[in-house]
């Protein structure tokens, strides 16, 4: 009888809360799952998010940096390739997105999550950022503008 009491009735309100939690909530709650090592309660909430509020998340740089850290903890520790390959599109996406921010995401990682940030950059690599991609201007167009002095 505890044992329905310490388990399936808090699964059951978590299952329950799952549809009407915030995109930041459940972000938080797996966040909280990887903190405790408990890493299929994780792959639920963030295969949840993937699924069920995909618009929520496609444009959100935060929630996809934090997803593909997410699955690379998850792939660390139960394997999968497939957890692997969801991290590397989350990466892929936050940078095509806006490349500027997701390289500011993953520069500034606790010490604990820089490993799968490197990995990821590894794998994938690093997209150009806009500056790169920007044309060149010859210096006789710069000087053509500027003010003389």
């Amino acid at each position: 009888m505890k044992f329905l009491y310490l388990v399936i009735i808090p699964a059951l309100f978590m299952l329950w809360g799952c549809g009407s939690a915030s995109v930041s909530e459940s972000m938080e709650e797996a966040r909280m799952a990887l903190e405790r090592d408990d890493y299929r309660s994780a792959k639920s909430i963030c295969d949840d998010l993937r699924e069920s509020k995909t618009d929520s998340i496609s444009e959100n740089i935060g929630v996809l940096c934090d997803m593909s850290i997410f699955y690379m903890k998850i792939a660390d520790s139960v394997g999968r390739d497939d957890n692997m390959d969801i991290a590397k599109q989350c990466y892929i996406k936050a940078f095509s997105i806006d490349p500027v921010a997701a390289h500011e995401y993953y520069s500034r990682l606790d010490v604990d999550d820089m490993a799968y940030g490197a990995l990821l950059e590894s794998m994938v690599g690093t997209p150009e950022s806009p500056a790169d991609s920007l044309p060149e201007t010859s210096i006789a167009a710069v000087d053509s503008v500027a003010p003389e002095i």
